[in-house]
């Protein structure tokens, strides 16, 4: 039995809640530390880890912080869905894993590429996903753009993109995307990875220079720093509107190419699927408020 279990145990005999000091650390394994300066406590009966005041979760290159975190965990392979590591899944102390974690208050999640925050937050290890929720939801990255939405900001690591839903609001400098859904695509590796592609979807608009486009789907390609639009297409410039299938804007130059349909036989063209949104909701109420 490895040294957290066995103090884990230990406590578990004195306190049904038991709480480590101020400036407490649970390390997981090695790959995963929790911090937290109030109390760190565990519940055994609920199967979490209750971090307290200025809490912080570390999970390899990605860093969890908030006023509160509850960590859930359960007994390697519960889930039946085989090997847990392979699936996301973080092996904690002994044959315990944790799962999920929860984080309410000031919610940050940094990695080498972006930052992103919300009120609250729920990382689920299984997909893995970071799901951001409540007010004031918004990512920043490392090379200045921010993404912001109304609804949910969704943080994929595995599949380095982000999906923000609800009035969704993308800038860079002066560029500014609007839509629906945006969706942001990363490439590279470490610390070089790095924001290359938005993709919007529903009621696309666009500003430009010296006018707007509207469509139904679009691209934006940050390094190319070209917007494709697709589907019901309209470019308003001053008191010229013009409407099409497809769209090309140059966003440094202006210039724009409007087409009937888009270019056929061009794999790079288009838009790529929308990720689905992942079921994940907030524990019940009661979680972690014992003690």
């Amino acid at each position: 039995m490895t040294a957290p279990r066995l103090l884990a145990a230990a406590l578990a005999l004195l306190l049904p809640a038991a709480a480590w000091a101020q400036t407490s650390t649970l390390e997981i394994d090695r790959d995963l530390r929790i911090t937290a300066e109030e109390s760190l406590e565990w519940h055994r009966t609920e199967q979490t880890y209750v971090a307290r005041g200025n809490a912080v979760a570390r999970h390899k290159d990605q860093r969890l912080s908030a006023d509160k975190l509850v960590a859930f965990y359960r007994e390697a392979g519960d889930d039946g869905e085989g090997d847990s590591e392979a699936d996301g899944g973080l092996l904690g102390a002994g044959n315990t894993e944790i799962y999920r974690v929860e984080a309410t208050g000031g919610v940050r999640v940094t990695t080498p590429s972006a930052t992103v925050m919300g009120a609250r937050g729920i990382y689920d290890l299984n997909e893995p996903v970071v799901v951001m929720l409540g007010d004031d939801l918004r990512l920043e990255t490392e090379n200045g753009a921010t993404v912001t939405a109304e609804d949910r900001l969704e943080f994929w690591p595995g599949r380095d993109l982000a999906v923000a839903r609800g009035n969704a609001v993308a800038t860079s400098g002066d560029r500014e995307l609007r839509a629906r859904v945006i969706q942001a695509v990363f490439t590279g590796e470490g610390e070089a990875r790095e924001l290359t592609r938005l993709e919007a979807f529903d009621n696309v608009r666009i500003r430009l220079a010296d006018g707007n486009a509207r469509a139904e789907t679009g691209v934006y390609e940050t390094g190319a720093d070209v917007a494709e639009l697709f589907g019901s297409v309209r470019l308003e410039r001053g008191g010229t509107r013009l409407q099409g299938g497809y769209a090309r804007v140059d966003m440094a130059s202006g210039r724009s190419e409007l087409r009937a349909a888009a270019p056929e036989g061009d794999a790079e063209t288009g838009v790529r699927g929308l990720i689905e949104k992942p079921t994940v909701e907030p524990a019940s109420e009661g979680a972690g408020n014992s003690g």
